[in-house]
Formats: structure tokens, C-alpha cells, sequence
């Protein structure tokens, strides 16, 4: 199983990658986070879920292609919509902090592969 629910609550679903190996780059990430980041993070992803996509795009925007990210100052959250769901369903790739103004083309690299990986599994 490449992915697997974070929340789910009315206004959308998050769910996160999970790699072959079972580990979730996401949630790896965001557990050696500062308590204080850990915890603006979760209440961005829980408000999206109960409210929806936030419009702000100081805490989510599109990044390149089908990719988008979760904002909280330095820190990314890549995601991907996942196609075919009656609710928006958003599937968390992996996390990083940003250094540099423009995220690294490698990272969204990164994030449209797995992307390719699920909706290729999912088609299975």
C-alpha cells in the first residue's frame, strides 16, 4: 500500500506516501520537527480538512505542474491531489525546509515521481 490516511474530516482528506520499505518521508519529517513547528503544521493539515483548502498562499499554493505545497515558514509539505474522489483528497509526499527562495527543482522532481508511483499503483 502506497498510501495510507492521515485525516479525513468533511471538507477533504489527507493522506500521506508510505515508501516500499513502510517508512512515510512525511511523517519522519515532521516528528524531528520542533514542538512548536510539529504543532502549526497539524493545525494547518487539520483546518484544511474541516474548512478546505486554505486560499492564503502563504500556506498552500501550487507549486509546478500538479504539485503543491503546505506552507508554514521554512517548511514544505509537497502534495498531489489524488484523481477520482467524490471529496478532494490530498496525498502528502514528503517535507523539507526551504533554504533558498525557490524550492529545488530536484524536491518537485521528487514529489511528481512519487505522484506517477501511486497513480500507477492505483491503477493496478
Amino acid at each position: 500500500m502506497l498510501v495510507r490516511e492521515l485525516y479525513a474530516r468533511p471538507a477533504a482528506r489527507l493522506a500521506v506516501y508510505v515508501d516500499d520499505i513502510g517508512r512515510c518521508p512525511t511523517i519522519d519529517f515532521i516528528d524531528e520537527l520542533p514542538e512548536s513547528e510539529k504543532k502549526k503544521l497539524i493545525r494547518l493539515f487539520q483546518r484544511t480538512c474541516e474548512i478546505g483548502i486554505p486560499n492564503n498562499r502563504e500556506k498552500f499554493r501550487k507549486e509546478k505542474g500538479e504539485i503543491y505545497a503546505f506552507k508554514s515558514f521554512q517548511v514544505r509539505v509537497l502534495c498531489f491531489y489524488l484523481p477520482g474522489q467524490s471529496r478532494r483528497t490530498l496525498v502528502l509526499t514528503h517535507a523539507l525546509k526551504k533554504k533558498a527562495d525557490e524550492l529545488k527543482a530536484s524536491e518537485l522532481d521528487r514529489a511528481a515521481e512519487i505522484r506517477k508511483k501511486v497513480l500507477t499503483a492505483k491503477e493496478e
